[in-house]
């Protein structure tokens, strides 16, 4: 295991980063299902331990893609975001994030 990273995961991100082609935060919602599905494999794992699994899967990518920009810029500040939207997308997923209905009124007072 490198970097934390097993080689069949490694495996699986050069077939994602095939499939992708250029990385940006907007790749990682359709991403994510896929790593899921990869880590869900380790039943040995906790969920915490599948998370930061994920999260050092996605890091790997950055690194591995050529993103829009200057990498050496942008890729940390991908990094850095990451983690916490990893951890917003799993609420959302597990229902402990919902997001307000607007009421449309056609009077405005």
């Amino acid at each position: 295991m490198v970097d934390g990273i097993d080689v069949e995961s490694k495996a699986i991100i050069e077939t994602i980063v095939d499939e992708v082609g250029e990385f940006s935060l907007e790749s990682i919602p359709i991403l994510l299902p896929k790593l899921i599905i990869h880590v869900q494999q380790y039943k040995n794992m906790t969920g915490e331990q599948k998370k930061n699994m994920i999260v050092r899967m996605l890091k790997h990518i950055v690194d591995v893609t050529d993103g829009p920009g200057d990498d050496t810029v942008w890729d940390p500040i991908i990094k850095r975001m990451i983690p916490g939207l990893i951890d917003t997308l799993l609420q959302i997923e597990n229902g402990k994030l919902k997001f307000k209905k607007r009421k449309l009124s056609l009077f405005c007072c």
